[in-house]
C-alpha cells in the first residue's frame, strides 16, 4: 500500500464513529487513540461484508457481534505499535512539545489529529500498511467463516447441534496467522460452541480411518475418540472440546491408557507436533484438536548433514521415536526449547531462560515502558485434574506403556491396510520446515520502529533466513516464500500432498520435487520396520521421558500411587546376573549406521532431569564401560570387550572425549583417563598410554587458561583429580600428570588454607574427600605440607561428629545424618580406610576409630527401607563399601553380610523393580545412580579383587626392566590395605 493510499484511507475514516470509540476506549492506557483509524476502517469494512453475504439474519445481535470482532482485532494489533508509540511519546517528552504535566493525555489527544496521524504514517508507512492490511484479512476471515456456516448450516446442525441462525460471537484464536491472516475461529451461540478451521481437514479424516483400522483388530481395550469434524473442501468445522476432570483413579487409568494407545498410532504415522496446545483433557478421554502435521516427511537432505555421522543417527532415532510425536514430556537436549512443551505435561508453571515474556508497565503515563521477564507457556487444557489437583503422568507409566504396546501391536497387524488408506488419500498435510517460534522471533524484532520506516529494512531482516542454506533453486524458493509471508506479518505455511513430492508455500506457490519421496512413502517405509524390538525400545523411552517430568516439589500423587519401577529378571549367580543386565543394556543401545559405535539415551541432571545421550563420565557412562571390561575379563566373552570399545568410540564420535580444563575424576578428564588406564591394564595395549599422554597435554593447556575454575571436591574437583591421578601415575609415570597434580594440589591447598573450600562433611563433597586427596598427594610426593593439611581436614571434619548419633552432621540445608558413600559416616570411614595406608596415618588412632564408626553406621543404617538401589547413595553402595571394608580388614563376616544383602535386593529388583539413585529416574546406564551400578557391584561381590569405582581403586600394572608395560592378570593396587 502506497503512502497516498494510506492517506486517502485516513481521510475517509475520520472522524471516527461512536462504536470505534467504544472499542478503543478499552485501550485508553495503551495508546487507544492511535488505533481509532484502523478500528473505524475495520468496522466499516465488516459492516459492508456482512451485508454482502446476508449474515444479518444469522446474528443474535449484529452491533455486539461487530464490537466484539473489532475488540479481537484490536487485541491482535496492539503489540505491533507499542515500541513505536513509546519512542514517540518519549521524543515529545524530551523535546518539551507539551506544556501540561499530563504528557500522556496530551499525546493521546494528539494521536486523534489528522495531521499527526498522517505525519506518523509518513514516518512509519510499513506499520500503517500492515495494520490496514490486517484489517482487510480479518474481515475476510470472518466473512469466510460466516459464509461457510450459512452454506452448511443444516449439516452443522446435524453434526454438532449448533444453530447457525443464532450466532452470537466469533472469537479469533491467539495462535499464529497463516496464508493471509487465517486463524482458527471459535463460534459461540445459545446452542453451543463451534470451531472453524480455515484449512482442509484431510488429516483428521485420514486419522479416523487409520484409527478405525487399528481398533478393528480388537487389541486396544478402550475407544479412541476423536472430535467430530465436518469437511467442506479447503475449510471445515470441528467439535469444540471442553476440558473436564476425572472423578476416580479408574478414569485416570483409562485416560492414560488412551494416551499410550493414541501415541502408538501417531508414532506409526510419524506425527511430530502434538504439543501441549493440541491436546484437551475431557474426563477419561484425550482429544487432539489440531492434526495438520499428522504425517512427517523428512525425505529431503537433513539440516544435520554436517553433523558427525553418529550424532545424525542419534537425532534421527529420536525424531522417529514415540517421543518425536511431542506427546510425552519434552525435557531433552534434542529439542529447540528449554521448557517442556509435551502434550501431556506442558505447563505454564515452567519458566524459560532462553525465551522472554514482555509486559507493559506504567500504562497510561508518560513513563509507560515494556519490561521483559522469564518466558512462560500459555495456559492450555492439556493437564488432567481430579478434585482440583493435577494427576501427574509419571505415576501412570504402566498404563501408558500398556496402551502403547496394545495399539502398536494392532498397527503391526494392520500395516497393509494402513498403507492402503494412506495411498488412497488425496489430502495434504502441513510441513513445518523451521520451528514456528523462530519465525515469531523475526516478527517480534520486526515490530521495532526501525523496520516500520521502509520495506527495505524489513526485507533485509527477513533475508537473514537465507544464511547457511543450501543455495539450490528449491531452497532459495523456499526461503523466498518465507520472506514473502513474514512481510505480510504471517507465519510461513508449507503443505504437501500425502502422495506427492512437491511442497506448496502459503497456498500460492509450488516448489516441485522438494522431497525425494511422498509422506505416504515415508510411512510405508517406516511402518515396515516396526517390530517387537522397536516397541520395546519405545517403552524404554516413554519411561525416561516420564521420569524427566518428575518434580520433587510438586504435589503428591492424587491417588497415593508409588513411582513406577522397572523390573529386571536376575540369575542367582552374580556374574550371570550382571551379564543379564549387560545384555539388556546392549539390546537397548543406540547403534551407529556407519560404524560399530554405540551409546544410549539416558537421563542426565542438568538443572532438572533431562533426556540426553550417555556421556562416559565416571559418574555416568564410565561405569558401563567398566562393567563391560570386567565382564570380558571374568567371562572371557569377546563381545564384552568389543562393547566397551564401541562405547568409547561412540563417546569420541559424539564429542565427549574432547580435551577439557575440568580434570576431575567423576565428571572430568581424570575419569576418562581412568577408563583408558583400565583398557591398558586388562589388554596390555600400550597405545592407551600414548592416548592418555597426548590427551592430558591438551587438557593441561586448557587448565592453565582457567585455573580459577577448578572446584574442590571428590566428585567434580581437585580432590578427585589428586586421588585418581596420583594413584595412576605411580604406574604410568607421565610428566604431564605430575604437572596437572601440582596445579590441582596448590589450588586446593591455597583455598583450604584461606578457608574458601565449602564447609561440608562427607566423602563426595566434604572434608573427608579433601583429607584423602591431601594425604594421597603427600604420600605420592613426600611433601609433608600436604600430610599436615590432610590431618587438619580430618580435625575440622571431626568437630562435627555427634557422639549421640555416632555419626557426622550433614551440613547441607536439610541437615541430619547421612549413611551413604557420598554423605555420612560410611563414606567418611571409607576415606579414612584409604588414608590408613598412606604416609603419616598408618598408626593414627583417630583414623582407626573413624573407620570403625563408618562400619558401625553402615551396618546399622546401610539397608534402610527408604534407600534406593544406587551405588552412590543406595543399598548397592552399602554392599560395595562393605566389600571394600572386608577386603581391607580381612573380614569374612562383612563380605557375607554384603553377599546376603545382594540376594535380597536382587529379588526385590526382580519382583518390585529398580529404584534409581535420583528419585523419579528410570533404570539408566549410569554407574553411580543407574542399573549399571547394580551390575558392577554384583561383579565385585563375585570377584572381590575388581577395582571399586567409588573408592577410585586402580588395577596395578607391572613393568619390565626396560620400563615398558607387561600385561598381567590385573592385580588390584591395594590402597585400602591396612
Amino acid at each position: 500500500m502506497k503512502l497516498n493510499e494510506i492517506h486517502d484511507i485516513i481521510d475517509n475514516v475520520l472522524p471516527v464513529g461512536e462504536n470505534t470509540l467504544k472499542v478503543t476506549g478499552f485501550y485508553d492506557k495503551m495508546f487507544g487513540s492511535f488505533y481509532e483509524p484502523f478500528t473505524e476502517y475495520f468496522l466499516r469494512k465488516l459492516d459492508t461484508a456482512l451485508d454482502e453475504i446476508g449474515a444479518g439474519g444469522y446474528l443474535v445481535d449484529r452491533e455486539a457481534f461487530m464490537l466484539n470482532s473489532a475488540g479481537y482485532f484490536l487485541t491482535d494489533q496492539a503489540s505491533l505499535a507499542l515500541s513505536t508509540l513509546i519512542i514517540e511519546i518519549n521524543e515529545r517528552k524530551e523535546s518539551g512539545v507539551y506544556d501540561s504535566d499530563d504528557i500522556y493525555s496530551n499525546f493521546y489527544e494528539d494521536m486523534r489529529s489528522a495531521e499527526t496521524i498522517k505525519a506518523l504514517a509518513a514516518k512509519y508507512p510499513c506499520l500503517y500498511d500492515i495494520i490496514f492490511h490486517n484489517a482487510d484479512e480479518r474481515v475476510q476471515l470472518i466473512t469466510d467463516c460466516l459464509r461457510g456456516m450459512i452454506e452448511h448450516k443444516d449439516e452443522i446442525m446435524e453434526t454438532f447441534g449448533f444453530d447457525c441462525t443464532q450466532t452470537g460471537d466469533l472469537s479469533i484464536s491467539s495462535g499464529d496467522s497463516h496464508n493471509g491472516g487465517k486463524k482458527v475461529v471459535i463460534v459461540k451461540g445459545p446452542s453451543g460452541t463451534l470451531v472453524y478451521k480455515p484449512h482442509a481437514l484431510a488429516p483428521e479424516l485420514l486419522f479416523e480411518k487409520v484409527r478405525d483400522i487399528v481398533m478393528e483388530k480388537g487389541k486396544v481395550k478402550y475407544s479412541l475418540d476423536t472430535a467430530k469434524v465436518l469437511s467442506c473442501g479447503d475449510y471445515g468445522f470441528q467439535e469444540f472440546i471442553r476440558q473436564k476432570p476425572v472423578s476416580t483413579e479408574e478414569e485416570a487409568c483409562r485416560y492414560y491408557y488412551r494416551i499410550g494407545a493414541f501415541s502408538a498410532v501417531f508414532n506409526a504415522l510419524r506425527c511430530d507436533d502434538l504439543h501441549y496446545e493440541n491436546i484437551v483433557c475431557a474426563g477419561e478421554r484425550p482429544y487432539f484438536v489440531d492434526l495438520e502435521t499428522l504425517v512427517k516427511n523428512n525425505s529431503k537432505e537433513s539440516d544435520t548433514k554436517n553433523y558427525p555421522p553418529f550424532l545424525r543417527d542419534v537425532l534421527s532415532t529420536f525424531e522417529d521415536s514415540v517421543l518425536g510425536t511431542m506427546m510425552y514430556p519434552m525435557n531433552s537436549s534434542f529439542v529447540f526449547f528449554d521448557f517442556d512443551m509435551g502434550g501431556i505435561s506442558g505447563s505454564p508453571k515452567q519458566t524459560s531462560k532462553k525465551w522472554k515474556s514482555y509486559s507493559l508497565c506504567n500504562e497510561g503515563t508518560d513513563r509507560i515502558c515494556i519490561t521483559s521477564g522469564e518466558g512462560r507457556l500459555s495456559e492450555a487444557n492439556n493437564l488432567l485434574y481430579c478434585n482440583g489437583k493435577e494427576v501427574l503422568p509419571i505415576y501412570f507409566a504402566e498404563e501408558m506403556i500398556q496402551g502403547y504396546q496394545d495399539a502398536m501391536n494392532a498397527v503391526i497387524a494392520s500395516k497393509a491396510q494402513i498403507i492402503d488408506a494412506m495411498k488412497s488419500s488425496e489430502g495434504t498435510i502441513r510441513r513445518v520446515l523451521r520451528p514456528t517460534a523462530m519465525y515469531g522471533k523475526f516478527l517480534q524484532v520486526a515490530s521495532s520502529p526501525l523496520y516500520y520506516r521502509d520495506k527495505t529494512a524489513r526485507v533485509k531482516l527477513f533475508s537473514k533466513l537465507y544464511k547457511g542454506i543450501d543455495r539450490s533453486p528449491r531452497e532459495f524458493s523456499r526461503v523466498s516464500c518465507e520472506v514473502e509471508a513474514l512481510m505480510n506479518n504471517d507465519i510461513p505455511f508449507f503443505e504437501q500432498k500425502l502422495n506427492g513430492k512437491d511442497i506448496i508455500a502459503n497456498h500460492n506457490y509450488t516448489i516441485s520435487d522438494y522431497n525425494t519421496s511422498s509422506p505416504s512413502d515415508g510411512v510405508e517405509q517406516f511402518i515396515g520396520k516396526i517390530d517387537e524390538d522397536y516397541i520395546r525400545r519405545q517403552t524404554m523411552l516413554i519411561r525416561m521421558s516420564l521420569a524427566s517430568s518428575y518434580n520433587s516439589k510438586a504435589e503428591g500423587e492424587v491417588f497415593g500411587r508409588e513411582l513406577p519401577r522397572e523390573k529386571f529378571a536376575l540369575d542367582s549367580d552374580m556374574t550371570r546376573a550382571a551379564e543379564m543386565i549387560g545384555e539388556q543394556l546392549l539390546s537397548s543401545a543406540l547403534q551407529a549406521k556407519e560404524s560399530d559405535s554405540i551409546s544410549w539415551f539416558t537421563e542426565s541432571l542438568i538443572d532438572n532431569i533431562k533426556l540426553d545421550v550417555l556421556d562416559v563420565k565416571m559418574y555416568d557412562g564410565g561405569g558401563t564401560v567398566m562393567l563391560f571390561l570386567y565382564l570380558w575379563k571374568y567371562t572371557g566373552r569377546e563381545k564384552w570387550l568389543r562393547a566397551a570399545e564401541n562405547v568409547m568410540s561412540g563417546a569420541e564420535e559424539l564429542g565427549y572425549t574432547k580435551p577439557k580444563a575440568d580434570v576431575s575424576f567423576f565428571t572430568g578428564a581424570a575419569g576418562l583417563v581412568y577408563l583408558w588406564y583400565n583398557f591398558f591394564a586388562l589388554t596390555g595395549d600400550t597405545s592407551y598410554v600414548d592416548k592418555i599422554d597426548s590427551y592430558l597435554k591438551e587438557c593441561l593447556v586448557k587448565l592453565k587458561e582457567s585455573p580459577d575454575d577448578i572446584r574442590d571436591d571428590i566428585i567434580a574437583g581437585a580432590a578427585g583429580t589428586l586421588v585418581a591421578l596420583s594413584r595412576m601415575n605411580r604406574q604410568l609415570r607421565l610428566d604431564v600428570i605430575d604437572e596437572i597434580l601440582e596445579i590441582s594440589a596448590e589450588h586446593l591447598a591455597e583455598r583450604f588454607e584461606k578457608g574458601e573450600t565449602e564447609v561440608m562433611t562427607g566423602f563426595a563433597h566434604g572434608y573427608a574427600g579433601i583429607a584423602l586427596a591431601f594425604a594421597e598427594y603427600g604420600d605420592y610426593t613426600g611433601d609433608e605440607r600436604y600430610t599436615a593439611l590432610a590431618s587438619k581436614a580430618v580435625d575440622m571434619e571431626n568437630k562435627y561428629f555427634c557422639e549421640e548419633e555416632k555419626n557426622w552432621k550433614d551440613l547441607r540445608d536439610k541437615g541430619g545424618f547421612g549413611s551413604f558413600w557420598c554423605h555420612g559416616a560410611p563414606g567418611i570411614g571409607l576415606a579414612r580406610l584409604m588414608m590408613k595406608k598412606l604416609k603419616g596415618f598408618e598408626n593414627n588412632e583417630t583414623i582407626s576409630e573413624d573407620i570403625l564408626r563408618g562400619i558401625h553406621i553402615l551396618l546399622r543404617e546401610g539397608f534402610a527401607s527408604n534407600m534406593d538401589h544406587s551405588l552412590c547413595h543406595g543399598t548397592f553402595g552399602t554392599m560395595d563399601m562393605l566389600l571394600t571394608y572386608a577386603n581391607a580388614i580381612g573380614s569374612s563376616e562383612l563380605r557375607e553380610t554384603a553377599v546376603s544383602a545382594a540376594g535380597r535386593y536382587m529379588n526385590e529388583i526382580e519382583k518390585e523393580g529398580f529404584k534409581a539413585g535420583i528419585k523419579g529416574m528410570s533404570a539408566t546406564p549410569s554407574g553411580m545412580t543407574g542399573i549399571t551400578g547394580v551390575a558392577y557391584t554384583l561383579m565385585r561381590l563375585a570377584h572381590p579383587e575388581m577395582p571399586a569405582l567409588n573408592s577410585i581403586e586402580i588395577p596395578e600394572i607391572r613393568r619390565t626392566d626396560s620400563g615398558t608395560a607387561e600385561h598381567t592378570d590385573s592385580e588390584i593396587y591395594a590402597f585400602a590395605v591396612s
